[in-house]
């Protein structure tokens, strides 16, 4: 769709040239005065797309990031609690032994 916002920006600045009289130059000059705000203001919403990707993107990475942290505590804290509940098994056998 942008490409052919700007093959359309194009083609009607290409036929405002095929015209020679001084009414039609001064059109001319006004449609490639148009043609060029109008590609000012795509580049700006492309931008302002681009930057909001980027945003979300970030804030996507954000949240996955802290995810991971809490999921890698969980399985931390579980794996702590199986050495733990190991150890005290291994410390009643070894008195039960005795």
């Amino acid at each position: 769709m942008k490409k052919s916002l700007f093959l359309a920006l194009t083609m009607t600045a290409a036929a405002a040239i095929a015209q020679n009289t001084p009414a039609d130059v001064k059109a001319q000059g006004k449609v490639e005065q148009e043609s060029i705000k109008a590609h000012e203001r795509v580049n700006k919403a492309l931008t302002k797309e681009a930057q909001a990707n980027v945003e979300a993107d970030a804030k996507a990475d954000k949240q996955k990031l802290k995810a991971h942290q809490k999921s890698q505590k969980e399985i931390h804290d579980a794996a702590s609690d199986l050495a733990k509940a190991q150890n005290k098994a291994d410390v009643k056998a070894a008195k039960e032994s005795r």
